[in-house]
């Protein structure tokens, strides 16, 4: 049963990965038409700026080509001069700047030049002015430098947003190369089958019959029948008929869930002992069952049960079964130890758990006197009884 919850959890996990690759096949059309436009309004502010023609300037001795800018309606080859009036311009319009409003401020290779205030992330209450190019798409440059040594740069800034579109339409082209990937990937990947499913099918069937069992335990024969297979859950090689042949079989198991190891050993002769242990007061505390084991008939015979706990063993034989009622205890404390999630470990580990449990029960019984104080607190509380009155009848 505890092979089934696994199962069920890696059916859970691969049914949420199919949601997931099916969530992102709806929103792909919507990215690849995003990036698509991205990439055609891109190139075509390349184009633009690209048929923009360069003017010759002379600067000292040397010549030089530059692309003219716009400021205020005049047109500037002399980039330091274009720089100086832009930050004139915008020290003119810092009223409106700083109120929220966008300015138009020229233009430059083919795309109009704007300005606006942007707060800062660390103080909304100051302010830097940057620029936008506005084509097909807008484009923002760094803050500007109102320095009068630097008048120039502010129009370097432009040519940097400009020279990075080819990086933009490159990086975009990836992107939309990797939806397309992903959703190739994906559909790939929603064909495939849970692997697990067939194994899933057939246990998710044999617990039916367990169950169906369970319930059915209104005779000794169903009540075994239940029993063997709530131990094939556990340890799947009590259905390897060669298991009644080894003499020296034995499994040692340990749970995160429950203080108590469980061991599954063979007594020889096909007879099993199957038990929770503990420790109190350095004594091994048992609560099991021994049993031959027929794995043909897929059923057991129990031939003793034992409850330390409650001081309770009984031995059976074909001529004393066991009664329906011993074998409903032995049936409910396998089928505890299947829903308690137990995993296989060595020898020393199951030993060193056992002498941890004696610990687990010491403390378990100083919560149980705790509580039992609490209760008969409570009663004095409440009235059930008087302390004085309780002492006046014993005198």
């Amino acid at each position: 049963m505890k092979d089934i919850s696994k199962l069920n959890n890696l059916k859970s996990s691969f049914n949420a990965g199919r949601y997931r690759l099916q969530d992102m096949l709806k929103d792909a059309p919507r990215q690849i038409s995003i990036c698509e436009k991205a990439i055609n309004l891109y190139e075509q502010d390349k184009a633009t700026t690209n048929a923009t023609n360069k003017v010759k300037v002379r600067v000292g001795d040397e010549e030089r080509e530059v692309y003219p800018i716009t400021i205020g309606g005049q047109e500037y080859a002399d980039r330091t001069a274009a720089g100086k009036t832009l930050v004139e311009l915008l020290d003119k319009n810092m009223t409106e700047l700083h109120s929220g409003r966008t300015i138009e401020v020229g233009n430059y290779r083919g795309m109009k030049v704007n300005a606006f205030a942007m707060e800062l992330s660390i103080d909304r209450y100051s302010k830097e002015i940057k620029l936008e190019l506005e084509g097909a798409k807008r484009y923002y440059t760094t803050p500007l430098n109102f320095d009068s040594t630097r008048f120039e740069g502010n129009i370097v800034r432009l040519d940097n947003v400009i020279n990075n579109l080819d990086k933009l339409i490159i990086s975009t082209k990836n992107d939309l190369a990797e939806i397309k990937q992903n959703v190739a990937e994906a559909e790939k990947e929603l064909q495939k089958p849970f692997e697990q499913e067939a194994e899933l099918v057939e246990k998710t069937a044999r617990l039916e019959v367990v169950n169906a069992e369970l319930l059915a335990a209104d005779n000794e024969k169903n009540a075994c029948l239940a029993i063997y297979e709530t131990l094939s859950f556990i340890l799947p090689e009590v259905e390897n008929p060669d298991i009644v042949k080894d003499d020296e079989f034995i499994r040692y198991f340990v749970s995160d869930n429950n203080t108590k190891p469980f061991v599954f050993e063979s007594l020889g002769n096909g007879e099993f002992f199957a038990s929770r242990e503990s420790k109190m007061n350095g004594d091994v505390m048992v609560c099991g069952a021994t049993f031959k084991l027929d794995v043909e008939g897929k059923t057991i015979e129990l031939t003793s049960f034992r409850d330390d706990s409650i001081g309770a063993y009984e031995e059976y034989n074909s001529s004393n079964p066991a009664d329906l009622e011993t074998l409903k205890k032995c049936l409910e404390e396998f089928d505890y130890v299947d829903s308690q999630d137990y995993k296989e470990v060595s020898k020393e580990y199951f030993h060193e758990k056992l002498d941890q449990s004696e610990r687990g029960e010491i403390i378990s019984r100083l919560d149980d006197m705790l509580d039992i104080a609490d209760t008969i607190d409570n009663a004095i509380d409440n009235g059930v009884f008087d302390k004085s009155e309780q002492s006046q009848e014993r005198l």
